[in-house]
């Protein structure tokens, strides 16, 4: 009896597996969950790196005399800056990632496997649609692992732990962006 159900629990994940196979947006997620996963990660921890780094940055940067009379008149105009200016650099790491998504589909293109998808299937142009949607929701999933992981480390640098939150608000208003 307990092989049997063994069987069952294996023929539906197979099924489910297979669920997910059959449309575009699964078989671009399947092929782009590497990418994502290790994206997410790499920019994530540098960002952590990069909030980590605030109040030094900000101390360095009070020793410039220009800077230094713009901390007098609003001291954490220089914080709120320099997070600013990472959340946009980050957004230029989520860029990247987001051409060699895009560029997979090219890959697929050349290496013939994307015939195969469309052959039977959904067609090319829903095939595409598809697959630039997930890239989207992908760029998402990165754009706000920088932003979490910057907050992160501002929150382990100076103990605002309402950071990280903050900052991946301020990676989702950026992602359109990124998009483009």
């Amino acid at each position: 009896h307990d092989q049997a159900s063994r069987h069952e629990t294996v023929r539906a994940h197979g099924r489910s597996v297979a669920v997910r196979l059959g449309s575009p947006a699964g078989l671009a997620w399947h092929e782009l969950t590497g990418d994502v996963a290790a994206w997410a990660v790499g920019l994530g921890a540098f960002a952590v790196l990069f909030g980590a780094m605030t109040s030094t940055m900000v101390d360095a940067m009070a020793d410039v005399p220009m800077i230094r009379e713009w901390m007098a008149l609003d001291p954490d105009a220089v914080t709120e800056t320099l997070l600013a200016a990472e959340v946009s650099y980050f957004a230029l790491g989520t860029a990247a990632f987001a051409v060699t998504a895009a560029l997979h589909l090219r890959h697929e293109e050349v290496a013939g496997t994307a015939a195969v998808a469309v052959v039977d299937g959904p067609g090319r142009w829903r095939w595409v649609v598809s697959w630039v949607l997930v890239v989207c929701a992908a760029t998402l999933v990165v754009q706000l692992a920088g932003g979490l992981g910057l907050g992160l480390g501002v929150a382990i640098d100076g103990g605002d732990w309402s950071a990280p939150l903050d900052l991946a608000g301020d990676a989702v208003v950026v992602w359109p962006a990124v998009l483009v």
